[in-house]
């Protein structure tokens, strides 16, 4: 090999460092450029703007629109009266005996003898009027039919769950409590008439006075 050869390789050396150089700048500045790019506002997003919505025109308001007026008011109002409406207790005297006479429809749910805080309310103040110390019983009755507990069961249940009212608001009485079932009807049962039938659902309070 010739010194002139030698001497040769290390410009040889130096172009291809000069090119490799310039490549690797090169690359840098290719991947520079999206970093570059990103302050642009069409890099970051190129979802199109959100539209507005249209504006609604005047016909489409007035559809929307509802006007009422007084004869539209009353026509919307229902009015409601106490014709039929029943009344948790009545009250009588025969024979020197006040019988206070309790409808088992408003006092109890089906089949059930659980007195609610109102109905207790109530009887409270029915039974306040009674001579002091009195012997009072406290009868429950039943219609023919028959449910989910035996008549006989319900009415001494709802009998006992009255006397028990009585007695918290009472306690100076002295109370004897019965289930008479259907044996004592207050009215003749018709079948076809649902009145008779709840009529003979009741729990009745008689005291002397």
């Amino acid at each position: 090999m010739t010194a002139t050869s030698r001497a040769a390789r290390p410009v040889a050396r130096a172009a291809a460092a000069t090119v490799l150089t310039a490549a690797l700048a090169a690359g840098a500045v290719l991947t520079a450029a999206p970093a570059g790019a990103a302050t642009d506002p069409a890099w970051r997003s190129t979802a199109a703007p959100p539209q507005q919505p249209p504006v609604p025109s005047e016909a489409q308001l007035q559809q929307s629109t509802r006007v009422f007026t007084q004869q539209s008011i009353d026509a919307s109002v229902r009015t409601y009266t106490i014709d039929g409406v029943s009344t948790l207790e009545t009250t009588s005297t025969q024979a020197g005996a006040t019988t206070i006479t309790l409808a088992s429809d408003i006092l109890f749910a089906p089949d059930l003898w659980d007195v609610g805080q109102p109905a207790a309310d109530r009887i409270g103040q029915l039974v306040a009027d009674v001579p002091e110390g009195a012997e009072v019983e406290v009868s429950g009755h039943t219609d023919v039919i028959v449910g989910a507990v035996e008549n006989q069961q319900l009415s001494q249940n709802r009998a006992d769950a009255v006397a028990a009212v009585v007695a918290a608001a009472r306690p100076d009485l002295v109370l004897r409590a019965t289930g008479y079932a259907d044996t004592r009807p207050a009215v003749t049962e018709n079948p076809e008439d649902a009145a008779t039938l709840a009529a003979n659902r009741r729990v009745e309070i008689t005291y002397a006075g």
